[in-house]
This record gives structure tokens, sequence and C-alpha cells, in this order.
């Protein structure tokens, strides 16, 4: 059964959703971002760090 790979891959990367929530909720709650290119920057920078942790974990 080759199908544990996935389910193993994808249970160890889901902390990176958590982590993306945790930066959402960082961004609405403690960040005073008004500027779209800053808050584009923010996201882009977030969404770099969360797929590489999805990889890596």
């Amino acid at each position: 059964d080759y199908h544990w790979w996935w389910r193993s891959f994808l249970t160890s990367g889901f902390t990176a959703v958590y982590l993306l929530i945790y930066c959402i909720h960082f961004f609405m709650t403690k960040l005073n971002i008004e500027d779209a290119a800053s808050t584009f920057l923010y996201f882009g920078y977030t969404l770099i760090m969360v797929f590489l942790f999805f990889l890596l974990t």
C-alpha cells in the first residue's frame, strides 16, 4: 500500500496551514498596515514561508 506516503506527507505539512492561519490572525490583530503594497509584500513573503514550511516538515 503506497498511499500512506501521501497521508504522512500531508499530515506533517498541514502544520503550515496552522502557521498561515496564525499569520493572518497576527496581521488582523497586531499589525497596523494600511498600504496595499505592504500588505502584498507581507502576504507574499508569508506564503513563501508557509510553502517552504510545508515542504520541509
